[in-house]
């Protein structure tokens, strides 16, 4: 049985949701429109997220899977309710 090996970079880019955005935005693939923005959130960060995404917008408040953690945020002042 033959076997079949990836390199240690595809192996860190499929675990990496983050990484995985970046290469298919550099490949001209189309992505939702993401920001990796540390939480608490201050004004600045939400006039960036108004100013690059717009809102309403999917917020995902921590690490983890299925769906756990994420939240439609419909305005800037529900961000802090949220956050």
């Amino acid at each position: 049985m033959d076997k079949i090996f990836n390199d240690l970079d595809n192996h860190y880019l499929a675990s990496d949701k983050w990484k995985k955005y970046e290469k298919l935005m550099h490949e001209n693939f189309r992505v939702p429109k993401t920001l990796l923005i540390p939480i608490p959130f201050t004004d600045q960060h939400i006039e960036k997220i108004g100013d690059e995404i717009n809102f309403p917008c999917v917020i995902k408040r921590r690490y983890g899977a299925y769906g756990i953690g994420v939240e439609l945020c419909q305005d800037a002042e529900h961000m802090f309710i949220i956050a």
